[in-house]
């Protein structure tokens, strides 16, 4: 797997090595003002946990009756304000392959719309990519459960890539909060036409 197809997959444009593209990226709502201070914190846990693990994906040109995302995804961020400074570590079990990421985004008070540059890095922190620049949304999140969001990157045809996702503090798919099926209706959608990592083995690796 080449390094650009790592940034990919954090950008969630490759979680089953699937993605749709479009001319640019959807352009969902934002939660209104957006606490980043809370939001890159476990308000339950202040200074020890700030973690979000990814639960499901949208992944529209996924085969019909896949249902099955092929990576674990964990983010630890730290706010810096008025720079958060998130680290993800992919892991992608099937192939035995754990690969680190540094993003970094300069955040607006109340914003939930945002450009995030990431690069890959080894363990060790030192680059391993350029930056590349992510368009995050963070469509609704109460901070301490859920959060639902969308990635979108450019390709280098252009064409734009991107896909709505469900974080949770919980690594485990089946402890879904009860008001995010209320913030997907809002798009028609709901959870069954989201893939889940509920049947992908995610081991505890240390983090960088």
């Amino acid at each position: 797997m080449n390094r650009f197809t790592v940034l990919l997959l954090v950008g969630i444009l490759a979680l089953s090595s699937v993605a749709s593209y479009q001319p640019e990226c959807t352009n969902y709502p934002g939660k209104p003002y957006l606490n980043a201070t809370i939001f890159f914190h476990d308000i339950r846990n202040y200074e020890q946990n700030s973690t979000w693990y990814l639960t499901h994906g949208l992944i529209q040109d996924l085969p019909y009756g896949i249902h099955e995302l092929e990576v674990c995804l964990i983010i630890k961020p730290l706010l810096l304000s008025p720079i958060a400074i998130q680290n993800y570590t992919v892991i992608l079990p099937r192939e035995g392959q754990i690969h680190y990421i540094e993003a970094i985004t300069i955040l607006n008070d109340g914003d939930s719309k945002f450009v995030t540059q990431m690069r890959e890095i080894d363990q060790h922190e030192k680059p391993l990519t350029k930056f590349v620049p992510i368009i995050q949304t963070v469509i609704d999140t109460d901070y301490e459960n859920y959060a639902v969001g969308y990635f979108c990157v450019e390709r280098t045809d252009g064409l734009m890539g991107g896909n709505m996702v469900i974080l949770g503090r919980s690594p485990n798919p089946d402890k879904i909060h009860p008001d995010v099926n209320n913030v997907l209706n809002r798009f028609g959608l709901k959870l069954s036409d989201f893939a889940s990592t509920k049947e992908v083995h995610c081991p505890e690796v240390p983090q960088y």
